[in-house]
């Protein structure tokens, strides 16, 4: 995938999605002001909607992806003829360029940002990063939904002879019965930018990252209006491309990253559809989505109830914490006194009804899934935290051998007696209360995605600074959420609302043992609570205390600092761009030990007949067969084929083929295994 196609479509995925998204806006709201911002997301929702019925319901992909381009290209139609006419009535006020030119200039320099780790880093880069099981998942089940419908994939594999015959059928199974929706945004995506679905993956995630910034921008306008445009938006930008959002990316987190943007979306639109007095910046700005007494409460309520609808089935697990920080986001605007002030929230039960309504329409994977989801994880204890959250303890994993003796060798915890008694024998007290002291001095700037600045091990003075210092930009943290949410502006409090109630259920889980899951709910929340750490730059309210101000400037600066360390990190000859305990990857030998530029080997491959794969990596192996399958050239693996990467069941080989060509892996001069295309004789 050449740069210039990666840079092409980085920039044209959000302008598809805004276009399909702005014919809807144009019908919901014909002659009332809509909220463009959402346009991208919006597009993203209906996209991954229209795709998972269409996939459900045996209409190709292809036929989507084709319909979808035309649906865009009228909404921008539409869109450009609405612009005119309201240009042509009055002359466009310098306040409205004052609010535009700062949204196209700040996002314009994130976009940048975001993709030039993709350009620098090239293959070895972007192949995969903190997750390859999930990233190849997805990427082979796009590869497969391309070509055949559900039906055929559940057909499949009722005998290992349908396996054989098509090995990648194993991942695309299991993956139309694990919330597909975003496998087929993916797809189809990938159809309608001509991506190869083994090299687009990079740039589709970087495009997820650069719509959460416009629709967190909107989140910050709706809470505080027009005002200070350029850190309304410079806020949103260094939030998404810091830490906490190169994190999802980094773990390979599709679903999470996508649905944070309709998250998003839906907290914006139901704080601006109930707020009916000014925002509390200081001005008469009124939310941009009037409430529903000024005639526009169903056009809302439609957009929550299809953004509701799309993360039904693209991350149900969210479902819960949604309906939390909406709950919480609506604590500081609610002031009942009559039933008239209750009834003006029935467009949220409409949204929920449009929401749940949709969603049954693919009740297996929304309803059904989020049911098995949750008595899963509820029943679960899984150790995959010590990779994924491991930053949170800090940048030293002295902790992971520690916490090993902590549970039984069947994996259940012991009791706090017992581990106190394990400890105790352990290690000794000075050095159990140094360790205890540093640890919780690393999770509290862990929880501010600050965890590359955590203290070394309490080792003399060094460590004791570190610790101190640690725990004092923590306690300075809590301070300025403190001082919002008692002196801020109605939007800082609704933002430290949210915070804090989304702080709840991580708390819960954690305590109740379930630190995967409670991690997870963390990077659900973060970019709320990151914002609410920078409200005293946009809230005007907070502008008197300096010294809030110089603290979320220096967490704002720290977050850049973190995003443009990432692209001369994406550069490392081996790919790997970031050391432990950060998860730029679970198996460093999976990139300093090979090659994954194939890029020569692929191309030469097209001119073959058929092709054997005699590749011995079963990642490596399983790249290949996806690229091979991506340039049309038929391959056979002479390893028995495996229904899981090498560690799940072998079900025989595939049936031998008349091939002129094979693929096979050399030992290059850095010592690393290289893929190279070999004639047969």
């Amino acid at each position: 995938m050449g740069v210039a196609h990666s840079i092409a479509a980085f920039w044209l995925l959000p302008v598809w999605w805004a276009g399909i998204g702005g014919v809807l806006l144009t019908l919901l709201f014909p002659r009332r002001s809509a909220p463009w911002l959402l346009t991208p997301v919006i597009g993203l929702a209906l996209v991954g909607l229209a795709s998972t019925w269409s996939f459900t319901f045996g209409i190709p992909l292809t036929a989507i992806a084709a319909a979808s381009v035309i649906v865009s290209g009228v909404g921008w139609v539409l869109m450009t003829a609405r612009g005119l006419s309201a240009t042509g009535r009055m002359r466009v006020p310098w306040e409205r360029w004052r609010d535009v030119v700062p949204g196209v200039a700040i996002t314009g320099v994130t976009g940048w940002l975001l993709l030039l780790p993709v350009l620098v880093g090239g293959r070895q880069f972007t192949v995969f990063q903190g997750n390859q099981w999930d990233h190849f998942n997805y990427l082979t089940s796009a590869s497969v939904f391309a070509r055949l419908s559900r039906a055929e994939i559940a057909q499949a594999w009722v005998t290992p002879a349908d396996l054989l015959a098509d090995p990648l059928l194993a991942q695309a199974r299991m993956a139309i019965a694990t919330r597909p929706m975003v496998f087929l945004m993916y797809t189809t995506s990938a159809l309608v930018m001509r991506l190869p679905f083994a090299d687009g993956a990079a740039v589709w995630l970087a495009s997820l990252a650069l719509i959460l910034v416009v629709t967190t921008a909107f989140l910050v306008r709706t809470l505080f209006g027009p005002r200070r445009a350029w850190l309304r938006w410079l806020a949103p930008a260094l939030v998404v491309s810091g830490f906490w959002g190169q994190y999802l990316v980094d773990i390979n987190a599709w679903s999470q990253l996508a649905a944070l943007s309709v998250v998003t979306g839906i907290l914006a639109l139901t704080i601006g559809l109930c707020l009916s007095t000014p925002t509390g910046t200081g001005g008469s700005d009124r939310p941009p989505v009037p409430v529903a007494g000024e005639g526009r409460g169903v056009s809302a309520a439609l957009l929550i109830g299809i953004l509701g609808a799309c993360l039904f089935s693209l991350y149900p697990e969210i479902l819960g914490l949604t309906g939390l920080l909406v709950l919480a986001a609506l604590v500081p605007v609610v002031r009942i006194r009559s039933w008239s002030a209750v009834t003006r929230w029935w467009p949220l039960l409409l949204a929920a009804a449009v929401a749940l309504a949709l969603a049954v329409l693919d009740w297996q994977n929304t309803i059904g899934f989020l049911r098995g989801q949750l008595g899963f994880a509820l029943a679960t204890q899984e150790t995959y935290w010590q990779y994924f959250d491991a930053y949170l303890l800090g940048r030293d994993q002295w902790y992971l051998g520690v916490l090993a003796d902590l549970v039984t060798p069947s994996g259940v915890p012991l009791s706090p007696a017992e581990g106190v008694a394990v400890l105790g024998d352990r290690l000794s007290v000075p050095v159990f209360i140094g360790y205890a002291l540093t640890t919780l001095a690393s999770i509290g700037i862990g929880l501010l995605g600050l965890y590359f600045l955590t203290p070394p091990l309490w080792q003399g003075l060094p460590g004791v600074l570190g610790v101190t210092i640690s725990v004092g930009a923590f306690l300075l943290a809590v301070a300025v959420l403190l001082i919002a949410a008692r002196r801020g502006s109605l939007g800082t409090r609704i933002l430290v609302s949210v915070s804090a109630a989304g702080m709840v259920p991580v708390v819960l889980l954690a305590v109740n043992g379930q630190l995967f899951a409670a991690g997870k709910a963390l990077a659900s929340i973060s970019l709320l609570l990151s914002l609410a750490l920078v409200t005293p730059l946009i809230d005007p309210q907070l502008a008197r205390w300096p010294w809030l101000l110089a603290i979320a400037a220096a967490w704002l600066a720290l977050q850049l600092a973190f995003a443009l360390t990432r692209i001369p990190g994406a550069g490392a000859d081996d790919g790997i761009h970031r050391a432990p305990p950060y998860p730029a990857i679970q198996q460093p030998a999976l990139k300093a030990a090979v090659d994954w530029n194939s890029d020569r080997a692929i191309a030469a491959a097209r001119r073959c007949e058929a092709v054997t794969v005699e590749l011995t990596n079963p990642w490596l192996r399983h790249d290949t067969m996806v690229r091979l399958r991506d340039a049309g050239v038929r391959y056979r693996i002479t390893d028995p084929v495996n229904t899981d990467y090498g560690v799940g069941a072998d079900v025989g080989v595939m049936p031998p083929i008349e091939a002129d060509c094979q693929m096979a892996a050399v030992v290059d001069e850095r010592g690393r295994q290289q893929v190279v295309l070999l004639p047969i004789n």
